[in-house]
């Protein structure tokens, strides 16, 4: 029997050797399932953190929960890198799965 395979995610690293876990990320928005469509966070190599998002623009107060998770990881990542949140039309899937984690920093 073949493994089962699951969400693919990368885990963020903080400049000091701090490390966010890739199955922390892909709970972000757990609390707020109606908000959101798609979402993927990304690292950038100079370790700044941008939070892709698909919004619900149907939901009425999705701006204000949207800056609220932004927030959230901005605290969880000590306010010691960017955390930018961008609200796109649709999110680049690879092979049929969305990784919902991608660090672009090596090793």
């Amino acid at each position: 029997m073949d493994k089962v395979k699951g969400r693919i995610s990368d885990s963020i690293r903080l400049p000091d050797g701090t490390i966010i876990a890739g199955e922390y990320l892909t709970t972000l928005f757990d609390e707020y399932p109606e908000v959101v469509r798609r979402f993927q966070v990304i690292q950038r190599r100079d370790y700044s953190i941008d939070i892709l998002v698909v919004p619900n623009v149907d939901y009425g107060n999705h701006q204000r929960i949207l800056e609220t998770v932004r927030a959230k990881l901005a605290a969880r990542a000590r306010h010691v890198v960017p955390v930018r949140l961008t609200a796109v039309d649709s999110l680049c899937v690879q092979g049929g799965k969305l990784r919902f984690v991608r660090s672009e920093l090596g090793g």
